[in-house]
């Protein structure tokens, strides 16, 4: 049964530190937050929470083989969630960190079991979203991070949305305004030596190719 909770709204623009601030409480207090990335609006919660993982995969009516995928506050925190990572992971992520390209890469299986679903490979990124990189920073802790829909619905482009899908749902909505994109994430499998397209995204697999001098596998 899905619990009902009083979804508050917050405007990042009055003051995005403390907006950022508010997020990292609600978080550590084991809540879950609708927040704007550089693509589309995402839901969000401690990442190592097991109840409030399962919350939103509730919410989300997921299917459950499918895991989430989690931001990180920055490139040096990928080695508190894996030491198998091929020598081209460096230079991705200099060039495309932050930004909208996903990694999946190998975990240490530390995540709840709703997260992974008992998968080996974790998807992983840091947004450039000037929100999300606040908040990052102020919980600098691994957050779940999926688009704001249910299942088989389009994601949420701004507030509004959020709160059609979810209003009484998730405990707050950091209000960021209308997302453009249209495109989610390119997802990598980086996992082996062989790079390999998973879903073409906002960054294009070609570009990516140009700039590691290697092709990537699809």
């Amino acid at each position: 049964m899905i619990s009902i909770i009083h979804t508050k709204v917050i405007d990042i623009y009055s003051d995005l530190d403390a907006a950022a601030q508010e997020a990292t409480q609600i978080l550590q207090e084991g809540g879950v937050i609708g927040y704007p990335t550089e693509t589309v609006y995402g839901l969000g919660c401690d990442a190592f929470n097991p109840d409030a993982v399962r919350h939103i995969a509730d919410i989300k009516g997921r299917d459950k083989n499918k895991p989430f995928l989690i931001l990180l506050p920055d490139s040096d925190a990928l080695s508190n969630i894996t030491t198998e990572l091929p020598d081209y992971v460096q230079a991705l992520t200099r060039q495309f960190w932050p930004g909208p390209l996903t990694l999946l890469v190998r975990h240490q299986n530390q995540f709840p079991d709703d997260l992974t679903q008992g998968q080996s490979l974790i998807g992983v990124r840091v947004s450039s979203d000037p929100f999300c990189m606040a908040m990052m920073q102020s919980y600098n802790h691994p957050v779940v991070s999926t688009s704001a829909n249910p299942a088989g619905e389009k994601p949420a482009q701004s507030c509004q949305d959020v709160i059609r899908y979810f209003e009484n749902q998730i405990d707050a909505i950091l209000d960021g305004g209308e997302r453009n994109s249209q495109l989610p994430s390119t997802i990598l499998d980086a996992s082996t030596e062989t790079l390999r397209l998973i879903r073409e995204g906002a960054i294009l697999s070609e570009t990516i190719e140009q700039h590691l001098g290697r092709p990537i596998e699809r």
